[in-house]
């Protein structure tokens, strides 16, 4: 009898491990590398743009893109920036004569209460052109921080969204892969109600795709949630996310990021936020050569990183709409920003300075750009990368 109970115990055992370590019906199996343009291979972020079957990789070399008129906040009444060839033109010129490869876009969809008539959103003017200048593009998909993500009809709203993004914008040549999401684990998102609705909107996209899909990246504040079960976050109970992307602001470097990112998850890493500011609180000044020297250094590091596709940083242009309180958009003010220890020299991030090009009211909507010294800096060590040699063995 006692034999018989162990046997019986052995058998239950047994079947509890089989079922946490099976993968569900939702299985990374059933997702296989896609045939389209954008792929993702292991840890490499892989190419074939010219269609002939041969892939190669890609490392990002990108900026985050948000050019907001000096005046203007992001839910402006007015113009819609992403539809302005005046606008796009001056920007995409910059960042092709920078070699960069890459725009990421943070909110790529109209709001989640209002029409799309009233708010400034991603269109099909941008990829177009991006696509001219030879920029891909990171498509953000936005979700608010004060949405209830447990319930049912909220989240169907948002796949919906989700959805018609993806439909809209799929077939532009432009199109790198899409973001959902940013930093919501520090607002509303610590939980396994945000992460579900992540790989079920990426399961959305890869359906809505078929077997030409794009990736699908989330953007996490930082690497502390990834691989925790409770939370949903290891890659089995991830199946249909492709890419981790991270927002790390460590100071001049990312310390043991990647080999802590490696230890948690098999899926490359993006570096979707980094860098410092220009104003430097304790000089009371802008300081261009320490913001070029520091975002330089984390840019080398992301590229010689074996799990990481690539970086945008933290920013095209200067926002002067940010950031307390979302005070006067037409006023510079170097004042207005966070505390945060060890992330910049001066242990402040000034949100209106952000920008490898500063804005100078030109009249209009046009504002002139005036490229800083991490342009410059930044502009050499671009046109130095060869994708191959990154993969062989980092920056030469």
């Amino acid at each position: 009898m006692k034999n018989k109970q162990l046997i019986i115990l052995g058998l239950i055992v047994a079947l509890v491990i089989f079922v946490i370590i099976l993968p569900s019906s939702s299985s990374a199996e059933n997702k296989p590398p896609s045939t389209g343009p954008v792929r993702i291979e292991g840890k490499q972020l892989l190419v074939d743009f010219d269609g002939d079957g041969a892939y190669e990789p890609f490392i990002i070399k990108g900026l985050g893109y948000s050019p907001y008129p000096i005046g203007r906040y992001p839910f402006d009444w007015g113009q819609n920036i992403f539809d302005n060839e005046r606008v796009l033109r001056r920007d995409l010129q910059v960042l092709q004569e920078m070699h960069a490869n890459t725009m990421r876009i943070w909110k790529a969809n109209p709001d989640f209460y209002n029409s799309p008539e009233d708010k400034i959103e991603l269109t099909k003017k941008t990829f177009v052109l991006a696509d001219e200048y030879g920029l891909k593009i990171i498509p953000g998909f936005w979700v608010r921080y004060d949405l209830d993500l447990r319930n049912k009809d909220t989240r169907a709203k948002l796949c919906n969204q989700f959805k018609d993004l993806v439909l809209k914008f799929k077939d532009c040549p432009a199109l790198l892969f899409w973001a959902i999401g940013n930093e919501q684990n520090y607002h509303n998102g610590n939980n396994s109600n945000w992460y579900s609705l992540v790989n079920e909107m990426a399961e959305i996209a890869y359906k809505t795709e078929g077997d030409t899909y794009h990736p699908v990246a989330v953007v996490n504040g930082e690497i502390a949630n990834i691989n925790n079960p409770g939370l949903g976050t290891t890659d089995l109970q991830l199946p249909y996310l492709d890419i981790w992307g991270i927002n790390a602001y460590r100071g001049y470097s990312f310390g043991n990021l990647f080999r802590d990112f490696a230890n948690k998850s098999a899926k490359p890493i993006w570096i979707s936020e980094f860098g410092i500011d220009a104003w430097d609180n304790e000089l009371g000044r802008e300081d261009e050569s320490t913001q070029a020297e520091w975002d330089v250094n984390l840019f080398q590091e992301a590229f010689n990183a074996d799990v990481c596709i690539g970086a945008t940083l933290m920013s095209y242009c200067d926002e002067w709409w940010k950031p307390q309180g979302w005070k006067n958009p037409s006023t510079h003010d170097a004042s207005d920003g966070f505390r945060l220890a060890g992330a910049t020299p001066d242990n402040f991030l000034n949100e209106e300075y952000w920008g490898v090009v500063a804005l100078k009211q030109n009249g209009g909507i046009i504002d002139e750009v005036n490229p800083r010294e991490v342009y410059s800096v930044l502009k050499d060590k671009f046109a130095q990368i060869d994708e191959k040699t990154f993969i062989l063995g980092g920056l030469k």
